[in-house]
């Protein structure tokens, strides 16, 4: 993973792969007036927050990029890090097997990396069949600001999940409140009465429940909102 500032914007690279469509306009990480860098932390209402887990085995500052090897670590305790893999898996081709897929905060695919979200969103459509996903659900966040440039990037990129009529449910993340309610106004229950799964939506709208069928069994996918929890609990309830 490498961090580069140039003194006004940010870009962090892991494994030759941009985090980030265009550098952050950021000096520093966590960018906070008169503070340096964190690392191994990140700070949350101007403290320290212990999001950070796992071990940092290395770490090289430099003010130029540096050769492969002259930064690559040379006594590395894990000989063989774990990558991800594209061979075939029997618990997700198992015929016989079924699976539900979450797909979490999509905000910055929204706002810099569009491609890499339409990237997602078709290989699930072309996915869900043959790897027997009965519903796919979006956890929030799937925008990282209210805008319409970000909420235009998931629309195009969802409408591959709609061409293909595969099943999908939605929450709202705290990013993706504003005013007007552009989540509603985007991914509200209209968007959704037509698909034989959805069965309805509390007073609010922003949360709904499904039923998937899959197997021997009927599964309830509900969608509690977290913004409106506790008038939604009592609508989530009766089910």
């Amino acid at each position: 993973m490498a961090v580069v500032n140039d003194g006004s914007t940010t870009t962090l690279t892991l494994n030759g792969v941009s985090d980030y469509g265009e550098s952050e306009k950021a000096i520093g990480i966590a960018a906070l007036k008169g503070k340096g860098w964190n690392i191994g932390a990140t700070e949350l209402g101007n403290k320290l927050d212990a999001l950070f887990g796992g071990n940092i085995q290395e770490i090289r500052i430099a003010n130029k990029a540096l050769t492969e090897k002259e930064w690559l670590v040379q006594d590395a305790r894990d000989d063989e890090p774990f990558e991800g893999s594209n061979k075939s898996f029997p618990l997700l081709t198992n015929k016989k097997n079924y699976n539900f897929l979450f797909i979490p905060d999509t905000q910055k695919y929204s706002s810099q990396n569009p491609e890499i979200f339409n990237s997602q969103m078709n290989w699930i459509s072309n996915n869900t069949k043959k790897n027997n996903i009965i519903m796919n659900t979006f956890v929030g966040d799937i925008v990282d600001s209210d805008s319409e440039k970000q909420w235009q990037n998931s629309l195009i990129a969802i409408s591959h999940l709609d061409k293909k009529e595969v099943p999908y449910m939605m929450a709202a993340g705290n990013h993706d409140y504003a005013a007007g309610d552009p989540f509603l106004a985007h991914y509200g229950p209209q968007r959704f009465m037509n698909k034989k799964y959805y069965k309805g939506s509390s007073l609010s709208r922003y949360s709904s429940y499904a039923i998937a069928k899959a197997g021997s069994y009927e599964y309830l996918v509900l969608i509690v909102d977290m913004k409106n929890l506790h008038k939604d609990l009592e609508w989530s309830k009766k089910f």
